[in-house]
């Protein structure tokens, strides 16, 4: 197996390449908010770290001083996808001026990595290359997520972080938005913490303390549902909370747990004193003009559900570029295909990490939006689920590697998903720019298909993404495969220990089949009556306890 630091190295070429892409490729504003966060960056570059808060054009935000060629919307094309993006400003640089912006009361921490291009250099130059620092953040998390895996020796989880890390999650870390970031940082908590926490150890501790500590000060601090968050992850990976779990985590672990829980403390603290000082829980949105009925709302929350899968997939750009519905069925089946066999042969500790999760990642915002629909309108969306929901397939992978699957198996199912679904990142970049150069024609044709012509191009050129991208995807997959071969090839530590410790095989009765794995108090397996004339081993009653 690959040295480390040369894996790390890698994996971290692959995924900078695969959202350096979409940094090359993307017009001006040409993802959600993007002009609000470089505004937002360029000030905090500045030293405008906590402006007075203010309202912007009847919501929330501040004022920055910045490059006045900054301020340069994608209003002309935005919501009109037949037009090119041709039309709009391109961003240059000019005198400061104070400029609203609807980010301005974000956590700093991000503008401040961000930032610094947008003050040295005018224009598309610092506008890229704030755009690749923010790629190269996500992807040095992933890289460590990939890496930890690796040496953990989890080969269907290797199966789960691409199934986590989605589309979406290449445009936003592609772009000066902290989603990216924060949604990288969910998936590094989760390949971090599920294995350190829930399984035994099999390679060193101190690097996953590092990436936990890391991924969950970044989760609770980069926007104001952090918190929130975090506590999910977190729960969901502690569980059963008991105070007898908690002794054997610290008899286990000592002080590098302590370290990682003052983080987390203080982390969250600085959140919370960063809400409420810069009153981030005001929500953005001018109310809507019809005011629904508790009846009407329910239905409206609920009946989003269709788009919201397939945003947490990828609806790209202002939400205007799709995929043909199969990419979109392909990627949500094997997402659900894992979660379910998973609840199925978990145990009942596994089945309640499950629904903190779904509850935590999906029910709470759902509930929140519903109680704010008459305030705010409609403004969730998919991506701002997916910090949390990216625990649902690495832990699934983790579960079923654990308590069902062998090591060939699970071999089999993660190169199932690079076969199927690295591709598909290249289907929504290449969808991306053809909107975005010559705009969606009202009726498509193959002619139209064409991302190498159109009234805008990107700066570098259409082929640059597209050969980024497609280096990327190959380098990607070649070590997923690689590793992910290796692991079934060779053997596996064994764990011992209860849920918190981790189980490292499902144990199968001779006498029923049934597998048995961990979070039981105890369970009867089978009443089996011996052939006349031969002897039990022991009773005839099999007790399987919990490990």
């Amino acid at each position: 197996m690959a040295r480390p630091r040369a894996l790390w190295s890698l994996a971290f070429i692959a995924f900078f390449l695969i959202f350096g892409a979409w940094s090359v490729a993307a017009p001006y504003d040409g993802t959600p908010d993007e002009m609000q966060h470089v505004i937002r960056a360029s000030g905090v570059a500045g030293g405008q770290i906590m402006p007075e808060p203010v309202r912007v054009k009847g919501q929330s935000g501040t004022i920055q001083n910045v490059s006045a060629g900054l301020d340069a919307p994608a209003t002309c094309w935005l919501a009109k996808p037949g037009v090119s993006a041709a039309c709009a400003d391109e961003p240059t640089g000019g005198p400061l001026v104070d400029t609203p912006t609807l980010a301005g009361r974000y956590h700093p921490l991000y503008y401040a990595a961000v930032g610094w291009p947008l003050r040295i250099w005018d224009g598309w130059t610092g506008v890229l290359l704030a755009r690749l620092v923010s790629a190269a953040l996500s992807a040095a998390l992933l890289a460590s997520a990939f890496v930890l895996l690796v040496r953990s020796r989890y080969g269907l989880m290797l199966g789960g972080l691409l199934v986590a890390s989605t589309p979406i999650l290449g445009q936003m870390a592609g772009a000066v938005n902290p989603n990216g970031l924060e949604i990288s940082s969910g998936i590094a908590l989760a390949s971090a913490g599920i294995p350190l926490l829930m399984g035994a150890q099999r390679a060193a501790a101190r690097p996953a303390f590092w990436l936990l500590g890391i991924s969950a000060a970044l989760l609770a601090t980069l926007r104001s549902m952090g918190p929130l968050f975090l506590f999910v992850g977190l729960l969901a990976m502690l569980l059963p909370a008991t105070r007898r779990h908690f002794r054997e985590l610290l008899a286990r672990f000592g002080r590098p747990l302590r370290v990682v829980a003052v983080v987390v403390v203080v982390s969250v603290a600085l959140a919370g004193v960063w809400i409420l000082l810069m009153k981030t829980g005001d929500l953005t949105s001018p109310p809507p003009k019809a005011q629904l009925t508790a009846g009407q709302a329910v239905h409206t929350v609920f009946n989003q559900w269709g788009p919201l899968l397939q945003q947490l997939v990828g609806i790209a750009g202002w939400l205007d570029v799709t995929m043909p519905l199969p990419f979109y069925w392909l990627w949500i089946g094997i997402a659900a295909s894992l979660t379910l066999f998973a609840y199925v042969v978990g145990s009942r500790v596994d089945r309640w990490r499950l629904g903190v999760v779904l509850i935590g990642g999906a029910l709470v915002p759902s509930v929140l939006q519903l109680i704010n629909i008459n305030t705010v309108g409609y403004i969730t969306q998919g991506r701002y689920m997916l910090p949390v929901l990216v625990f649902l397939p690495l832990l699934s992978a983790f579960i079923l590697e654990r308590r069902l699957l062998s090591p060939r198996q699970s071999h089999s199912f993660t190169k199932m998903c690079v076969w199927a679904l690295l591709p598909i990142h290249m289907v929504l970049l290449w969808s991306s720019m053809v909107r975005w150069q010559r705009g969606l024609p009202t009726v498509p044709t193959l002619h139209h298909l064409d991302p190498f012509w159109g009234p805008w191009r990107p700066v570098l050129g259409s082929w640059t993404p597209l050969l980024a991208m497609l280096g990327g995807l190959l380098l990607l997959g070649a070590l997923v495969l690689r590793n992910s071969a290796r692991i079934a090839a060779g053997p596996v530590g064994g764990d011992v220990g209860g849920d918190g410790a981790g189980v490292e095989a499902p144990v199968v009765t001779a006498a029923s089949g049934v597998v048995t794995s961990g979070g039981e108090s105890a369970a009867v397996v089978a009443d089996v009556k011996p052939a006349t004339g031969s002897t039990p081993p022991h009773s005839e009653l099999q007790t399987v306890r919990s490990s």
